[in-house]
């Protein structure tokens, strides 16, 4: 079978923009500030940067470092773990380290395809 090279831009967009993970851990981050009835105001104060901050966080326009998502957690009071549980198969298959690898299948046509 041959792959298109529309096939490989969608793939590369998968591995850099709004990856799932991203998605799930910023979904994370809002669901906990929220359970504790902690506004985006008050957990950008605590990292010391704005709410707008926060929000790009939560809606994956920026990417949490692995520092920041540290010092986030420390101030949710969980452990990094926290935001990593109850992913999904898929989401967890949306790892740029899967797409790259060719472990994720597509379906084309009805047929299921590996990315070489």
């Amino acid at each position: 079978m041959v792959i298109s090279k529309d096939d490989i831009v969608k793939r590369n967009f998968r591995i850099t923009n709004n990856n799932a993970i991203d998605m799930h851990v910023g979904k994370r981050v809002r669901q906990r500030h929220t359970l504790l009835g902690m506004s985006q105001e008050q957990l950008g104060a605590e990292l010391n940067f704005t709410f707008q901050q926060v929000q790009k966080y939560e809606r994956v326009a920026n990417r949490i470092s692995a520092s920041r998502l540290w010092d986030i957690s420390q101030i949710l009071d969980v452990p990094i773990s926290y935001f990593f549980d109850d992913m999904s198969e898929g989401t967890m298959r949306s790892s740029p380290r899967w797409i790259s690898r060719g472990d994720n299948t597509d379906v084309l046509n009805g047929e299921q395809i590996k990315d070489p």
